[in-house]
């Protein structure tokens, strides 16, 4: 009988070829079998696998005594998933991580969105595998929900709520920990996380747990207590956050430490060891018990061993290095500090805030450990400083031995100095002076080591100074004191910062750097050594503080803080100090210690340094960790990521809120100088935010964020005040927010002026020492800040450019003045001039005449001969004296015995002053005199090691730097114009001073009444003094030489006496009063073009510009057409300053404050002069003021631009006057231009106006009557300009009293009598407006100790766009671990009530938005809800945080802070030591929030001296260092901020080495080349593996080997060396093939020298050996994939089984969304056959394997395969095993099978189905089925059998064995033909054609017992072949 026969020798499967063409030794298809062969053999032997078990046992070999193996307890669901593992061949171990918090079981319940149900405690697991041991370990539980439904209830009383304790134990086993969120609804209240119920205790209650409950750092009670059935949930945030749906394949493991990166959240980063420590236990702490933290007195830090799931995982570290590892507990004591996502996570967080600097320049006194005070100074009673044996004086070098008189504190190293005391000059022991000290000496021995421990005795001193004068007695008793320390960094601008060291070794970025460490000495710039000595550092005490904070803030796994130092001048950052666990408190801070709460204090004492660090660190402000990475590998010693997301995205800019506070310096720091913003400079704001860990945007900033610093702020302490604006969209991923300040000028320097020199042509050189010659050259522009001689700052433009330099001093100003004698007036005044005026000293003369024998009296008549080569005059009188005038020859005047010296210029107007109103001769001013001068060129000292600088000579340089220190007490006039006085206010009923009117309408600025002015003077009462002496005439007014009371005629412009007498204000201001016309009188005024002191009245106090606008300065309104007489002052005098114009008051401010008050003339008891001019430009057609410009060459204008240049300098304040008319010759500074009562003594402008414009646009007379149309109101001699000034002294109030409006007082007599002006304008004054004269002329020495400074402008403002670092890091919410950053202990806040104000200090948070301090708020306060309440913290950085009361608008506020009674901020009615701040997250009204509240930045670039002075170099020195603006430096950029996905990109970090302790993998540097990009065409990156030292890159679309650590050069044919090189990343090169791992890394396995992965989106699986990619997919099996890779896809999972050299491969399909569970298939791919050798029934959530043995996870549980003998017994479920055999032999022939047989194990045994049938007796009895009349297999057995069998012809059903010699054999036995099988090809027909056949009972069923079947042969003529069409038809269907 033929046999056909077939064996596995193959061991693959073939689903490619065509059965009739697959090769012997395969078959079509396999389950779970397995295929061993031997070499050189036709047969292959099929097994069955073994099966798998589940490892769950845990260890046992404790390490801790709170471990015990009764309490080991494994806990994971089988409800959960393992999303990650990996195998550790070095340790035997296996790590996994299961997600446990959902159930995803295949049965699970399923919601519409396929979420799968929640588990009542949620927890994700990272445990470990012993493959030794065969033990586990949990090394993390992260459990951040529990669901709990209560089961007994509490009351309204109760802050707290019950749990059932589940376990019937006193083990916590419920999950829930201290500080979770609880949320819930509690009888019937519903409370979410927004109300921050947070869980303080727990302790066992009885077979119940009671969880205490606080809310605001307060008990809290639920509103309705709880009940029975309410459900309630314990929230945490995640911590592993694994998913189930999501495969971590970015794992490793370095040294200890675990590495992962998911692709969705932060990569993380756990220590193993120290997480097992942390993680297990049946107590919260060992030794804590269950009776609650509060109680737990016994708690220790003592480890775990993870052991049990029962708590979340604790924080463990080594923080004293002494390899003891703790738990580490809370700042309070008795809780654990439980692991948060923080401490994981590969980026770490750096310090966010700056360090606070204690400075001071006293030196700090050494204490007790107690904080008292130790002493520094003590006597010795009888030292002799004599040798003893030869009584000679004692040599430096010698050592002496001493006892004090008292116990002191000198140490070693300490210099001492001694003074007798009866040298010490009555100084006290503690403070005689250094330099009066007899002997020297450094300590070389003491018993004193610390403060606790003083002595007497036991001191020897080293003498390094003795005076040779010492008392020989032997019992002198001497001072002795302790040297003071040199200042610290006396030359040095130096900031220090701090960074973190975590306990894996890794250190953080740094943290801001703080203030500059520097305290500037008094001001002192020495200007013959051009140093300026304040910018000497006078630090002597400095203590660096607030850098440690409270657990929470700031990560509780550091170890060590580094202080930092960085010097400006020097890119170097060096370590100042380790700061470690194990220094005293407070360095390390001891929070056992009572008293104030400390954050960390350490003293700097020395300027020494103690490390270097890497200069990569100052480019690293803060690390560039991915958010999120999809791959992940460790490489090169380094952490590389890849396809990984970095960066934020902020939708728009933020609008920024900007002013700048000024504060008087020498409010502040007295003499010395303080950091400030410099002036003239523009400083653009900007903001960063940043994320939890530090990570930024770039700066953001606008068009608007720019602030100007005048120079008007060079003498005040600047700030900058920056808020963000209420439009800001803050980024819902941001935590903070940080100030940054650009500042693009470059460097500019001080010079300080030694002296000045007049030019020969007039202008100024200045001299400077020429140390700072290099300071300036002939391009820069110098700005003077500060005047010569004075301390007065220099706020006007004053910017000079550089003329000329010379290193050598010009010739002129060598030339010395030499006097030659002064010829003085006498008595008769006619020694100078004659009478005709020539030759007088007066404008425009060119010769001055003096008498001849005066003149040889005083000069010589010699000198008319021999008259020097350069003669000049001057003249004077009192303190006035005229310019220099060169005389250009002397001659004698025939006849006229006079003297001529004719000049070789005109005399101008600086000689006004020599004659009364210009009279000349007849006028002289009394003791005139003329002096005459010689100059001739000398060398001087002065002018040795000096350079010289030429500047143009103006009004400011004479005003500031040629005038010398203190008033000058010599002036020339600068300017002069007549002053005239009008006054029409005229009272009929009263007398004196009360005629003008003066006592109703003269009110001062403040709004009271002036005071008149007294006239006591019996002779001179009447103001106009028409007649002086005439008593009659005492009380009568006059007008234009008549009194007003009679019907004189006389007139003034046209208005008469008798027009006065009627109405004296209307007669001037209201048409038709009289015959006259006041639009007459006003135009005669304006045609005079002359000042008048104004006592007028107006028509009104607006004037209309053009129709429908009013300008007065301030305000515009509608058209009034002026008919209402009502509404104008002349009509309503008595309402004029409210009403005017404008019954509406819509103009005005009302009261005496309006712009447009009543002129007054001298009032305010001579302070202040109301000065005007009518029809100030002619030019206009509406005028109002005087025009801006007036450039016309035009005669008409010139009398114009004279007036404005003459008012714009006497309005300035500082300038000085005097009226010519004043026998005292007074000088009146103008102190204030006051024009408007916001600034009654400024001189601010209002809307933008020049002060030079005081009030304008008064209305002087009605217009629309009497013919003159309304548009009169715009005739020039209808308005009017007024300007006051603010003088001092006041007017009158010296000497003689001299004041224009009332003449000189009753002392004066004879020709100092000067009667007042006349009030109706017809006669005048002049005012006299003097710069002090400055002898420099002949070089006259203008040195002074206190000389001006000058500052060079910038060359150029290079617009680099760099902003700095301008604050710390400020929330955008005030939470637990914020609020400290925002307001830290020891920040001050001030109250103030009735009058007294207090400033009060944080020392704690008592919840995180609530403050306490002390002292408590005084009785009484207020503090509104909703007020700002400014804060001062590390010294000069001020804040605001907003208060919140009960009656705050946000719901989430219960109960008032602080408060009596709610709502609305009442009065507090006690006293309070907490207030509660606006700002924490569930703040919801926007201006509440914490991103509105006012910054006050103390980022400064210079310090302010308070005199104009910012210096910014030490002592002002050329090189010397200079400040920078920071060291932290950002920018902008140019397009928009938005996160970046770089799928092409890899990243990788610093490097790590295990020997020498560095640990740089959270350091990733943006500013190192530590990224590489491929090229985009490969797809994303999905995969990175480490191996044979390269990185393998496995794209979507491409596979890459990537060098490290070296590079490859390519020689011209394309081949490539490799070289060593610098890079960590070297060239990438693509393997050959188009293949990629498609978006599938999980189906990525590798071996030591092959790598597996799926390309789904091309169908393929590959393999990866050498450098060659197979895909083996082909092999068989390239259908199978390439059908079922590429849809539907979810995951394809990858494993290696290294005992059986195989590669499984899971697919996992998803049809729908709402499919949780997916469709599994595996199947694998063995090494041996290479082919795929079987299905397997298993479906892994991930595998690996390690030392041999194979492991895979299913439900969280893992599970060791081929450990069962259970064959086929996968994850605790049987299975069974299938293979698919053809017998494709000479297929061509039809075949009959009777026997199928084959050679191996057991065969399958079927029982039967049970049989009733009856027994011989009639009986029924159970028996088993009778098959062919035989009774067989009774009894079951597992085994191999045909499952079916099927040729082209027939199919065959189950076929079982009967073991015969060996074999086993079946009969094949066909299917039984029936209707529903049958076949019409199994007809023999003769003919073509096929048969068909149908039921002829339809409804039968086809059963055949129904009925019979009709069969009809039918021709087919069809020509046509169609293909089978899956029923058997090939034909097509048209048959004949």
């Amino acid at each position: 009988m033929p046999e056909l026969k077939r064996n596995f020798s193959a061991a693959k499967m073939n689903k490619d070829l065509d059965e009739r063409l697959i090769p012997p030794g395969q078959y079509r298809d396999a389950l779970n079998v397995q295929v061993a062969t031997s070499d050189g053999s036709n047969v292959g032997s099929l097994q069955t696998l073994l099966g798998n078990t589940v490892k769950n046992t845990m260890a046992s070999d404790y390490d801790s005594a709170n471990s015990t193996a009764a309490n080991a307890y494994y806990e994971v669901p089988t409800t959960a998933a393992c999303v990650g593992s990996i195998a550790l061949p070095d340790k035997d171990k296996v790590y996994y991580m299961v997600a446990a918090g959902l159930n995803v079981s295949a049965n699970t319940t399923v919601s519409s969105h396929g979420t799968p149900a929640e588990l009542d405690i949620q927890k994700d697991y990272i445990l470990e595998y012993d493959t030794i041991k065969k033990t586990l370990k949990y090394v993390f539980v992260d459990i951040y929900r529990v669901k709990e439904t209560l089961e007994t209830a509490t009351t309204v009383l109760d802050s707290f709520l019950y749990i059932p304790d589940l376990s019937s134990s006193t083990i916590n086993k419920t999950g829930v920990r201290i500080g979770m969120t609880v949320i819930g609804t509690m009888n019937g209240v519903s409370y979410t996380e927004s109300d921050q119920i947070k869980v303080s205790n727990i302790n066992y209650d009885t077979n119940k747990w009671k969880i205490s409950l606080t809310q605001d750092g307060a008990d809290f009670i639920p509103t309705n207590g709880t009940a029975i059935g309410d459900i309630i949930q314990f929230k945490a945030d995640r911590v592993l956050n694994f998913n189930y749906n999501n495969i971590i394949t970015g794992i490793n493991v370095l040294d200890d430490m675990l590495f992962w990166t998911d692709n969705a959240t932060e990569p993380k980063k756990i220590n193993i060891t120290r997480s097992k420590a942390g993680t297990g236990g049946v107590e919260y702490l060992v030794g804590a018990g269950v009776a609650g933290a509060v109680l737990a007195t016994s708690a220790t830090a003592d480890i775990f061993d993870g052991d049990t799931p029962y708590f979340h995982t604790r924080l463990v570290t080594d923080a004293d290095n002494d390899g003891f590892l703790q738990v580490v507990i809370s700042d309070t004591g008795n809780k654990a500090v439980y692991v948060e996502k923080k401490h994981i996570t590969v980026i770490r967080k750096a310090p966010t805030q700056p360090l606070e600097l204690e400075m001071s320049r006293v030196q700090s006194n050494r204490t007790s450990s107690s904080g008292g005070v130790n002493p520094s100074h003590t006597t010795i009673n009888s030292t002799n400083f004599y040798n003893s044996t030869t009584n000679e004086l004692l040599e430096t070098g010698d050592e002496v031995s001493i006892t004090f008189d008292t116990a002191i504190d000198f140490r070693v190293g300490d210099t001492l100095f001694f003074v007798s005391e009866d040298d010490a000059g009555g100084s006290a022991a503690s403070s005689f002076l250094e330099n009066i000290a007899q002997v020297r000496g450094t300590v070389v021995e003491s018993k004193v080591t610390d403060g606790d421990s003083l002595f007497t005795d036991g001191f020897k001193v080293r003498l390094f100074s003795i005076s040779q004068n010492l008392p020989t007695t032997g019992n002198e008793k001497f001072y002795v004191r302790r040297e003071a320390q040199d200042p610290l960094f006396e030359f040095k601008f130096v900031r220090f910062s701090y960074r973190y060291k975590y306990q894996d070794g890794e250190y953080s970025s740094f943290a801001p750097f703080s203030e500059i460490a520097f305290l500037p000495g008094e001001y002192s710039y020495e200007p013959k050594k051009g140093l300026n000595n304040g910018m000497k550092n006078t630090l002597r005490s400095l203590k660096v503080k607030q850098y440690y904070h409270k657990k929470g803030i700031g990560p509780e796994d550091v170890v060590e803080i580094d202080i930092l130092y960085k010097e400006t001048n020097n890119p170097t950052v060096y370590v100042y100090k380790t700061i470690k666990p194990t220094d005293p408190h407070p360095v390390w801070p001891d929070f056992s210690k009572s008293g104030v709460e400390h954050r960390g204090e350490l003293e700097v004492t020395k300027e020494l340094v103690h490390a270097l660090v890497p200069s990569n660190q100052l480019l690293r402000p803060y690390d560039n960790v991915p958010r999120i990475a999809l791959a992940q590998e460790i490489t090169a010693n380094r952490l590389v990521y890849a396809n990984y997301l970095q960066g934020y995205t902020v939708q728009r800019d933020p609008v920024i809120e900007l002013a700048l506070i000024t504060n008087p310096k020498n409010n502040i720091s007295g003499l010395h100088g303080v950091p400030s913003v410099k002036s003239i400079r523009t400083y653009q704001i900007g903001v960063a935010f940043s994320d939890d860990y530090g990570r930024e945007t770039p700066v953001l900033t606008n068009k608007d964020a720019s602030i100007i610093v005048p120079k008007t702020a060079s003498s005040t302490r600047n700030r900058i005040f920056a808020k963000l604006g209420m439009d800001t969209e803050i980024p819902a991923w941001a935590k903070y927010y940080t100030w940054y300040i650009k500042e693009p000028t470059p460097e500019y320097y001080n010079l300080a002026m030694d002296r000045f020199y007049t030019s020969s042509d007039g202008n100024i050189w200045l001299s400077f020492p020429s140390a700072d010659r290099n300071k300036i050259d002939e391009e820069t522009f110098l700005i003077l800040k500060k005047q010569h001689g004075t301390s007065k700052a220099v706020v006007e433009k004053a910017r000079y450019k550089v003329l000329a330099i010379e290193n050598e001093a010009p010739d002129h100003i060598k030339t010395e003045k030499k006097s030659l004698g002064r010829l003085t007036n006498n008595t008769a005044n006619d020694l100078i001039g004659e009478s005709s005026n020539d030759g007088f000293p007066m404008k425009d003369n060119m010769f001055v005449t003096l008498d001849k024998t005066a003149f040889d009296k005083v000069f010589g008549l010699d000198i008319i001969i021999n008259t020097p080569d350069k003669l000049v005059l001057q003249v004077g009188a009192a303190s006035l004296l005229t310019e220099f005038y060169e005389v250009s020859h002397i001659s004698l005047e025939t006849g006229a015995n006079k003297v001529k010296l004719n000049l070789k210029r005109p005399i101008g107007e600086d000689a006004d002053f020599t004659s009364t109103n210009q009279g000349g001769f007849n006028a002289a001013t009394s003791n005139l005199h003329v002096e005459l001068f010689e100059f001739e060129v000398e060398n001087r000292a002065e002018f040795d090691g000096r350079f010289f600088v030429k500047i143009y000579k103006d009004e400011f340089l004479e005003a500031n730097v040629l005038t010398l220190s203190g008033d000058p007490t010599s002036y020339i006039v600068d300017d002069s114009e007549k002053i005239y006085y009008l006054n029409n206010n005229y009272d009929n009923s009263a007398v004196g001073a009360q005629a003008l009117g003066w006592g109703s309408f003269q009110l001062d600025p403040f709004g009271s009444t002036l005071p008149t002015m007294s006239f006591t003077d019996a002779t001179g009462s009447h103001p106009t003094q028409r007649a002086h002496l005439n008593t009659a005439a005492l009380y009568a007014y006059n007008w234009a030489g008549a009194s007003i009371s009679g019907v004189g005629t006389e007139n003034v412009f046209g208005i008469s006496a008798a027009e006065m007498a009627t109405n004296t204000v209307g007669a001037l201001n209201n048409l038709g009063i009289g015959s006259n016309s006041p639009s007459q009188f006003w135009q005669e005024i304006r045609e005079q073009k002359n000042f008048f002191i104004d006592a007028c009245s107006a028509f009104s106090l607006d004037a209309k510009t053009i129709p429908g606008q009013y300008k007065d300065g301030i305000a515009t309104g509608a058209d009034d057409s002026y008919a209402s007489t009502s509404n104008h002052f002349v009509a309503n005098q008595a309402n004029h300053l409210a009403q005017n114009d404008d019954p509406a008051n819509t103009k005005k401010q009302s009261g005496t404050t309006c712009l447009g008050q009543v002129s007054r003339g001298i009032w305010g008891n001579g302070k202040y002069m109301d000065i005007s001019w009518v029809g100030p430009d002619p030019s206009s057609t509406i005028p109002q003021k005087f025009a801006d410009s007036y450039a016309t060459t035009n005669p008409l204008y010139q009398p114009y631009k004279k007036a404005k240049s003459f008012i714009s300098k006497l309005v300035t304040p500082g300038t000085k006057f005097k009226f010519a008319n004043d026998p005292d010759e007074q000088i009146y500074t103008v102190e204030a231009f006051f024009y408007n009562s916001t600034h009654p003594d400024g001189i601010e402008p209002v809307n933008g106006q020049p002060a030079q414009d005081g009030t304008w646009g008064i209305r002087n007379y009605s217009t629309g009557q009497n013919g003159i149309p309304n548009h009169g109101q715009y005739y020039s001699n209808n308005v009017r300009q007024r300007w006051t000034i603010k003088v001092s002294p006041a007017i009158g109030s010296q000497g003689l009293g001299y004041c224009p409006t009332k003449g000189t007082n009753s002392t004066a007599t004879g020709s100092d009598i000067t009667p007042a002006l006349h009030h109706d304008f017809t006669n005048n004054d002049i005012i006299q407006i003097l710069k002090a004269y400055t002898d420099v002329e002949a070089g006259s020495d203008t040195f002074s100790d206190n000389p001006a400074v000058w500052e060079t402008e910038p060359k150029e403002s290079v617009d680099l766009d760099i902003y700095y670092e301008a604050s710390g890091k400020i929330p955008l919410a005030l939470t637990d671990d914020t609020n400290e950053e925002y307001l830290p202990i020891g920040t001050t806040f001030k109250t103030s009530v009735t009058g007294t104000s207090t400033t009060h200090t944080i020392d704690s948070w008592t919840s995180a938005d609530t403050i306490h301090f002390t002292p408590s708020i005084p009785y009484l306060t207020s503090i509104d809800d909703g007020q700002d309440i400014f804060f001062t913290k590390r010294n000069n950085y001020s804040l605001s945080a907003l208060h919140k009361t009960a009656g705050g608008t946000d719901t989430d506020f219960t109960g008032a802070v602080g408060q009596s009674t709610p709502p609305g901020g009442p009065t507090i009615t006690t006293d309070h030591n907490t207030l509660k701040l606006y700002g924490a997250p569930q703040t919801t009204t926007q201006s509440y929030k914490m991103f509105r509240r006012y910054q006050v930045l103390d980022w400064s670039n210079c310090y302010c001296f308070g005199n104009g002075v910012e210096s910014d170099r030490i002592r002002d020195d050329f090189n010397a260092a200079q400040l920078d603006n920071g060291v932290k430096a950002s920018a902008t950029l140019a397009e928009s901020v938005k996160e970046e996905r770089r799928k092409h990109g890899l990243i990788y970090s610093g490097i790590y080495n295990s020997q020498s302790g560095v640990n740089n993998t959270n350091q990733f540097i943006q500013a190192e080349k530590i990224t590489k990009d491929l090229n985009p065409v490969y797809g994303s990156i999905q995969k990175l593996h480490a191996r044979n030292t390269n990185l393998i890159t496995l794209c979507e679309d491409k596979v890459l080997n990537i060098l490290s650590n070296k590079d490859a050069l390519f020689n011209a044919d394309g081949n490539s060396n490799v070289t060593a090189t610098s890079k960590v990343l070297g060239s990438a090169t693509p393997y050959a093939g188009n293949y990629g791992i498609s978006t599938n890394p999980e189906s990525f396995a590798a071996t030591p020298y092959q790598v597996f992965f799926s390309d789904a989106m091309r169908g393929m699986v590959l393999m990866l050996a050498g450098n060659a990619i197979t895909p083996i997919s082909d092999l068989g099996m390239k259908d199978y994939f390439s059908d079922n890779l590429k849809t539907y896809v979810d995951k394809v999972i990858g494993s290696y089984d290294a005992k059986k050299h195989e590669y499984n491969l899971t697919i996992a399909k998803r049809y729908s969304k709402s499919q949780v569970v997916p469709t599994f298939t595996t199947l694998s791919y063995s090494e041996k056959s290479k082919g795929w050798t079987s299905f397997k029934s298993f479906h892994p959530e991930t595998g690996v394997s390690l030392n041999n043995d194979f492991y895979s996870f299913k439900a969280g549980q893992l599970y060791i395969h081929h450990d069962n003998a259970t064959r086929n017994n996968f994850y605790g479920v049987q299975y069974d095993s299938d293979v698919t055999l053809v017998f494709n032999d000479n297929p061509t022939m039809v075949k009959s099978f009777n026997t199928v047989n084959y050679e191996g194990t057991q065969a399958k045994v079927t029982v039967p189905a049970t049989t009733s049938i009856s027994d011989a007796a009639g009986n029924t009895v159970t028996s088993t089925a009778i098959k062919h009349n035989e009774y067989f297999n009774l009894t079951a057995k597992n085994g191999w059998y045909v499952d079916s069998i099927e040729t082209n012809k027939q199919t065959g059903g189950v076929v079982e064995f009967k073991e015969k010699e060996g074999k086993w054999f079946g009969n094949v036995c066909g299917d039984t033909t029936t209707v529903t099988n049958l076949d019409e090809k199994e007809f023999s027909v003769q003919g073509l054609g096929t048969a068909t056949f149908t039921h002829s009972s339809p409804a039968g069923g086809g059963a055949p017992s129904q009925g019979s079947v009709t069969i009809t042969i039918a021709n087919n003529t069809s020509t046509s072949y169609v293909g089978d069409d899956g029923s058997g038809s090939v034909w097509d269907a048209t048959a004949d």
